[in-house]
């Protein structure tokens, strides 16, 4: 088996500034599932956050259109990844593209956990807004109001 991205070409992907491919606006209520489309203008690449809203339990995803590999997954959530080398991350974290782990486990997984916050890169965000700015800032989406993304909610 064969990662279709090299770490070299992961860390390229997540560096590229990006936008909202269009406007986007959402209601977020207790178990919302969204799929938000992001392109780099200048490499001409799409790639998709997923977002997954439940009381406790919030997921990230940043993932690679055309590979439709994960790039970054922040968890904020009580349950846990199991790395490649036995360690347990429980609780808010961080899931990145890793060749290496793909390389050590042979079971086609190829993300590695980290408890937030990490390497001083990102915080350990304790909302859901939270996290999902420190997910656009990580994946550098642009700030030049192009397109919008409007999340309403009672629930924060």
């Amino acid at each position: 088996m064969e990662l279709a991205l090299s770490q070299q070409d992961a860390d390229k992907l997540i560096s590229l500034l990006k936008d909202f491919l269009k406007d986007y606006s959402f209601q977020l209520q207790d178990g919302s599932n969204f799929k938000i489309d992001i392109i780099s203008q200048k490499e001409k690449r799409k790639f998709r956050l997923d977002i997954h809203y439940e009381h406790n339990n919030y997921h990230l995803n940043f993932m690679d259109y055309i590979t439709k590999l994960n790039l970054i997954r922040i968890n904020l959530n009580d349950s846990f990844h199991k790395n490649a080398d036995g360690t347990r991350i429980r609780g808010n974290r961080v899931n990145l593209f890793c060749e290496d782990e793909f390389n050590c486990r042979q079971d086609g997984q190829y993300m590695r956990a980290y408890k937030l916050p990490y390497n001083q890169i990102l915080k350990n965000p304790q909302s859901f807004s939270d996290a999902l700015e420190e997910m656009l800032d990580y994946i550098n989406i642009t700030n030049n109001k192009k397109h919008k993304l409007e999340i309403n909610s009672t629930l924060f």
